[in-house]
């Protein structure tokens, strides 16, 4: 039976991958070349179509000097973070008035 992998799954690859991409200055067709994948493949990654095998998403990893986790797990961004650590802050100070 083959493991089906959740569209949320999915997404969130699609997203890490993306970032990663973006933020190493690469390209779609930079990860084509490289790998010699077809650019349906990769486009379907970072659209959210498909989800690679693991022995890709390694191989992912290795190219953008990154654990896999950083490319399968939720990430929040630093304004999410940020928003997060002043709401805390707030409730901290309305609470000790």
């Amino acid at each position: 039976m083959k493991n089906q992998v959740s569209q949320e799954q999915k997404n969130i690859f699609a997203e890490n991958l993306n970032r990663l991409i973006q933020e190493n200055n690469q390209t779609q067709a930079d990860i084509v070349n490289y790998f010699s994948l077809t650019a349906s493949t990769v486009s379907d990654w970072c659209n959210a179509k498909k989800y690679p095998k693991v022995d890709k998403m390694q191989m992912l990893a290795n190219y953008f000097r990154v654990k896999k986790s950083d490319l399968t797990a939720q990430k929040r961004s630093y304004e999410e973070i940020i928003e997060e650590f002043k709401n805390n802050f707030q409730e901290i100070q309305d609470n000790s008035d």
